[in-house]
């Protein structure tokens, strides 16, 4: 795995999961064949984010797993009928409620968004990868966001979304999966939920540049990422980052 990674050139692994998803069985398999350091992203910034061939962990979603936990334990009816609350509207609007909730994480996306602008800024020859348990939700924004500061058309992000349609895997054990209605939906990426994510950034915040200055993601930090990637097409941003 690991040489698999370096025949592509890869120096960072950007890993959006909570901690429970990373403790699961078959993740700790590939984690430890990889065998490069891990970090906290906290810890990737302090170094300026030029550290190499490391796997950085950044929780995109703690709100909602700490609104999962607390709800399961028993002690809490607050934090239970608030739960309930997220499942029922998940149940209702779908993967485009979700994807509200996860936007709110702003201190997470502010930080991801950081990670990614300095190690491309560190060296021309930098490559991100970007997951999360499925690939396309957590990991979906964030490739959202950067296609945006990049200029890329919501036709290029929209076509970049639906490219994960018919290629993610069975969801598993995420902690939502349980509770929703049809869990499946954590299967699909369907062009009309990141529609209306960027329909809703533009209503909520005037445009997607309002919402990264809203989460202090500024004009400065978005020239800087700009910057990082000058020379590359819109179109084949995927294969960098």
């Amino acid at each position: 795995l690991a040489e698999e990674f370096g025949d592509n050139n890869i120096t960072l692994i950007l890993d959006l999961r909570a901690p429970t998803e990373r403790n699961e069985p078959k993740v700790q398999i590939w984690t430890r064949a990889l065998s490069w350091k891990i970090v906290q992203a906290n810890e990737f910034l302090a170094a300026g984010a030029t550290l190499r061939h490391v796997v950085c962990h950044l929780n995109m979603c703690d709100g909602i797993t700490h609104q999962f936990r607390s709800s399961r334990s028993g002690g809490n009816s607050e934090s239970a009928s608030s739960f309930d609350m997220m499942v029922s509207l998940i149940d209702q609007h779908g993967l485009a409620y979700l994807y509200k909730l996860l936007l709110r994480h702003h201190d997470a996306i502010l930080l991801a968004m950081k990670l990614v602008a300095l190690h491309l800024q560190e060296s021309p020859q930098n490559k991100i990868l970007i997951h999360c348990a499925q690939g396309k939700d957590r990991t979906g924004i964030i490739s959202m966001l950067i296609e945006c500061v990049l200029g890329c058309s919501d036709e290029e992000i929209l076509n970049d979304y639906t490219l994960s349609e018919g290629n993610v895997p069975p969801v598993g054990h995420l902690p939502l999966s349980t509770y929703v209605r049809d869990s499946t939906i954590f299967e699909k990426s369907p062009r009309s939920v990141m529609s209306n994510t960027l329909h809703y950034l533009r209503t909520e915040y005037g445009s997607v540049e309002g919402y990264l200055n809203a989460i202090r993601f500024d004009a400065t930090w978005q020239h800087r990422l700009q910057r990082s990637v000058g020379g590359f097409s819109t179109h084949g941003i995927s294969a960098r980052l």
